[in-house]
């Protein structure tokens, strides 16, 4: 039998980074969302549909920038149906 995983301590959802694989509080994360088939970031965490999450750290961001696969598995999505236009996503996250 596979060991059972245990819940971390703490008040509310935890996420998981799909560029380092690190779980931390939803609050902690960013949310990416697609709208209009096109990534972008939920600030307020409350747009419909599949999200994905990032950490703040900068390092974190540019690997989802540079290897888009990982947002097309988060997101379910073929390449062919994601604009994927990365560079102009974070712009406004410090």
């Amino acid at each position: 039998m596979a060991p059972s995983r245990q819940r971390e301590k703490g008040p509310g959802p935890w996420r998981t980074c799909v560029a380092c694989r690190q779980r931390r509080p939803k609050e902690e994360l960013l949310r990416l969302a697609v709208v209009a088939g096109r990534v972008t970031v939920d600030e307020i965490q409350t747009l419909p549909g599949r999200g994905a999450y990032c950490c703040r750290e900068e390092m974190c961001r540019q690997r989802i920038v540079n290897n888009k696969k990982m947002l097309f598995r988060a997101f379910r999505m073929q390449p062919a149906e994601l604009a994927c236009e990365m560079q102009g996503v974070f712009g406004s996250v410090e």
